[in-house]
């Protein structure tokens, strides 16, 4: 409250690691509190990095600790449904971070889905991080499938199958290939209209491949 911030709308949380030698300890502390009182937000120095939780998109977000830490880099997480959920948001920003500083791209932002595949095999990863992006890639297709007893995932799963060949998945499905065609649109409208292109297509294919051992275990 004496920060002006509100933890229970959207947010989105920014954890920056300064370019080595850019800032001191000291200017870190302060940029995130200007930074904070600037965007509504919290802000402060947490295992070395400074940490932004604060309302915006969140590349654009973590756009500010960039260019206030003189080109730091950056790793950023949506964080919704109130404060309980920041630690998972700070895990996945986290978790993206280290991956940005792996793949040697100091100096840019990204979210969890801008890197995909990569944070999850760059990252030390366990299952709660799997869980995470099971649900973060796929999670909106699979809460549909439960709550309306449908078969999106499965026509998802069957249509990369058949190389995204409609009639084949109907075939393999006995459905009419209109039916697929149906199904994928839903997919698109859950997924975002980027689901099919290559990078995103293999995060979902990964993502159900796990879903599909898990439901093995």
């Amino acid at each position: 409250r004496q920060q002006g911030a509100d933890l229970d709308i959207e947010l989105t949380i920014a954890v920056a690691q300064p370019t080595t030698g850019s800032v001191s300890d000291q200017q870190a502390v302060r940029a995130a509190s200007a930074l904070a009182r600037e965007l509504q937000g919290l802000g402060g120095v947490h295992e070395g990095l400074v940490v932004l939780l604060a309302p915006g998109d969140p590349v654009g977000l973590g756009e500010n600790p960039r260019h206030r830490l003189g080109g730091a880099t950056v790793g950023v997480a949506p964080c919704t449904g109130g404060a309980e959920h920041v630690a998972a948001a700070w895990r996945e920003a986290r978790q993206t971070l280290s991956a940005l500083l792996r793949l040697d791209r100091h100096g840019e932002v990204s979210d969890p889905g801008g890197l995909g595949l990569a944070r999850l095999l760059l990252g030390g990863n366990g299952p709660q991080e799997l869980e995470e992006f099971i649900t973060r890639t796929l999670g909106p297709v699979l809460t549909y499938d439960t709550e309306r007893n449908t078969e999106l995932a499965a026509t998802v799963e069957a249509w990369l199958a058949c190389g995204g060949a409609l009639r084949d998945t109907s075939e393999q499905l006995h459905i009419h290939p209109n039916t697929v065609a149906q199904r994928l649109d839903r997919v698109g409208q859950l997924l975002g209209a980027g689901w099919r292109e290559p990078t995103r297509k293999l995060d979902v294919q990964l993502a159900l491949q796990m879903v599909r051992l898990r439901e093995g275990m």
